[in-house]
């Protein structure tokens, strides 16, 4: 088991706090990977030589997979710092020292909303493993395209339909809002969702919050 960093969204830290997301994707970094044509074998990609290699699907995800069954990962979110370094607690009963704020909901850790005049919100890649509040357990991961995702799939990302107030009615279908989702946040990366690249499907468990 590791204790590793991933940053989320803070639509995605919302989704979990409202506990709708127990899902995450995320690329596939092994070059020109694809399923293996080679008899015996499940998938193909290759090293940092350029030499190929083939695998079965179980030394995949022993080997190559990041996300373990049992990995701890630790939520890197849009956060700040308090200007007086610390916070008592929303009934004023406990000090909070080092007391983070986080822009998904607005509050600092001891419950109390963020002061918008202290200090600027910091990026999620500067959050450090004390100021994180989240804590996800991977209870299962596999590779999958992305355009394969179900709309169970899209739902377990966090994603809720949209229904036509006026007609009661579903319009827009919930892997219509992920793809929205994923392309707002991964098209500037290089993975659109029109490139339907491999993804890693990881599902989780909150353990601490």
């Amino acid at each position: 088991m590791t204790d590793k960093p991933i940053i989320m969204s803070a639509e995605s830290v919302r989704a979990i706090l409202a506990g709708r997301k127990t899902q995450t994707r995320r690329v596939v970094k092994l070059t020109d990977f694809r399923q293996s044509d080679t008899p015996g074998y499940d998938w193909s990609f290759r090293d940092r030589r350029g030499c190929w290699n083939d695998v079965s699907t179980e030394r995949l995800m022993q080997r190559y997979c990041p996300y373990q069954v049992g990995d701890r990962l630790w939520v890197r979110e849009t956060w700040k710092k308090s200007l007086h370094g610390g916070e008592y607690d929303a009934d004023g009963a406990e000090y909070v020292h080092d007391c983070p704020g986080y822009k998904a909901d607005g509050k600092y850790r001891c419950g109390k909303p963020v002061n918008d005049l202290e200090y600027g919100w910091r990026s999620p890649i500067h959050m450090p493993r004390w100021a994180s509040r989240l804590t996800l357990e991977v209870v299962e991961s596999w590779p999958e395209r992305l355009h394969d995702i179900t709309e169970e799939g899209a739902i377990a990302e966090g994603c809720v339909p949209y229904i036509d107030p006026f007609e009661n009615i579903q319009i827009i279908s919930v892997t219509q809002i992920y793809a929205q989702l994923w392309e707002a946040l991964n098209a500037k990366r290089g993975y659109p969702w029109d490139a339907n690249p491999w993804v890693w499907v990881i599902t989780f468990k909150v353990v601490t919050l």
